[in-house]
């Protein structure tokens, strides 16, 4: 059986320079770090993942190559 293609969209992230910090008394980290995990245990992978909304909260780089470096990992074109 022939699978259909499928993707996953990753929204507001907001994730900080500093990886500890909460907003709105959430820590988005390990929120992301779940969600990643949940990708992972999908009955195959995603033909792609769109990442949309506030990646970052604080815009910084450091946020955004964090993001980037996490999403990577999961083998998939961005």
């Amino acid at each position: 059986m022939v699978r259909e293609p499928f993707f996953v969209q990753i929204s507001d992230t907001h994730l900080f320079e500093d990886p500890s910090t909460r907003l709105w008394d959430v820590a988005p980290e390990p929120m992301l770090d779940r969600a990643l995990d949940e990708v992972r245990k999908l009955d195959g992978h995603p033909a792609f993942i769109i990442v949309s909304g506030d990646c970052s909260s604080d815009g910084s780089v450091e946020s955004y190559q964090r993001l980037r470096r996490k999403v990577e990992r999961l083998g998939v074109p961005v």
